[in-house]
């Protein structure tokens, strides 16, 4: 008897099941399938993309900041990286630098000699037509007027009207140029292959080839003042100089992986170095110590905080303090003074 009344129960169970089912299906889909499709869809898309390798970042203020990479990508978040819009440059050429002066005026260079500016913020990009088929690496403007960029085979272009005319002042050397950095309207500094560095004291009419006393390529360079500055590059190199560039001494290396990246906040007294395999090694404020030979050197430290092995390319440091890391496959970590932690970016 009870066994057969757990049958009937059965039955009904499986009765109510079928209608409910057949009830809740249209044209052969489930009406719960659709509004959990609904909702997917409903969800922000990110504009970031896993194909996206990322070379170039500038911060204008706190909360805008512009990202370029390969296939011509241009990134843009105007909310301190909370929603990301894609801005279309017109190219499919690898980008590599960006330098944006305000919130309106912006250049981009890249592969093959392209340089992109805008006036409006990026909403539209229109290309500038420099004389030069060699790849362009870095912009950087030094006041609204006087602007640098440096590439490939010593390619150095300057302009001293805002843009509206480049002069070519190239080296006649072979050798790629890959960094510059300018620490006030004077003093500047370029870093290259062969241990290139070459200094400024006067906003760039003339540059002085500094000895290194070594052949290795540099990626990237940082100052903290007009005396105290580091170059990075091939093999972990980390080079310092406490006298502007008239000598410089190789720290010891703390990592074999190249480093791509470097830069250094004044404000906040650190130092950040990003490089291949996720490699980030950081130095805080006057960190300093004296060797058992009596050579003063700044204590550069590995930073394994990001969790992250994929190849860093670049840091940049925020009017508001904030850190931004960039690097391949549509990497970016943000790091805010408040909460003191690596966000990655999606």
């Amino acid at each position: 008897m009870i066994t057969k009344k757990r049958v009937i129960l059965g039955l009904m169970i499986a009765l109510i099941i079928m209608v409910t089912s057949l009830w809740c299906c249209k044209d052969g889909f489930s009406v719960f399938s659709k509004k959990s499709e609904e909702l997917k869809d409903a969800r922000p898309k990110s504009v970031i993309s896993f194909r996206d390798n990322f070379f170039g970042i500038s911060c204008v203020g706190t909360d805008n900041v512009w990202i370029v990479g390969d296939w011509g990508t241009i990134l843009h978040t105007s909310d301190r990286g909370k929603t990301w819009e894609r801005q279309d440059s017109n190219t499919k050429r690898p980008l590599y630098g960006v330098d944006f002066l305000d919130l309106e005026k912006g250049y981009v260079v890249g592969y093959g000699g392209i340089m992109l500016r805008t006036e409006n913020g990026g909403k539209k990009w229109e290309q500038v037509e420099l004389d030069t088929e060699n790849s362009l690496f870095k912009v950087k403007f030094i006041t609204k007027d006087k602007g640098w960029v440096v590439g490939e085979r010593g390619t150095i272009f300057c302009t001293r009207d805002g843009g509206n005319e480049w002069e070519e002042i190239s080296l006649e050397e072979d050798v790629g140029l890959n960094d510059i950095v300018f620490i006030d309207e004077n003093n500047g500094w370029i870093v290259g292959e062969f241990g290139t560095v070459l200094r400024t004291t006067d906003g760039g009419e003339n540059w002085v080839k500094q000895e290194t006393g070594t052949e290795i390529t540099f990626f990237g360079i940082a100052f903290s003042d007009q005396n105290n500055g580091w170059a990075v590059g091939l093999d972990g190199v980390i080079m310092e100089t406490k006298d502007g560039g008239a000598t410089w001494t190789e720290l010891k290396r703390i990592t074999k992986n190249p480093l791509i990246g470097i830069a250094y906040s004044t404000k906040l007294k650190r130092g950040i170095a990003v490089g291949l395999r996720g490699t980030m090694i950081t130095t805080e404020g006057t960190q300093c110590e004296v060797k058992p030979e009596d050579v003063t050197q700044c204590v550069w430290r590995l930073d394994p905080s990001l969790r992250t092995f994929l190849g860093l390319n670049g840091v940049a440091f925020s009017e508001g303090l904030d850190t931004w890391i960039i690097g391949d496959h549509g990497t970016i970590f943000h790091n805010t003074e408040q909460e003191k932690a690596w966000r990655p970016v999606s």
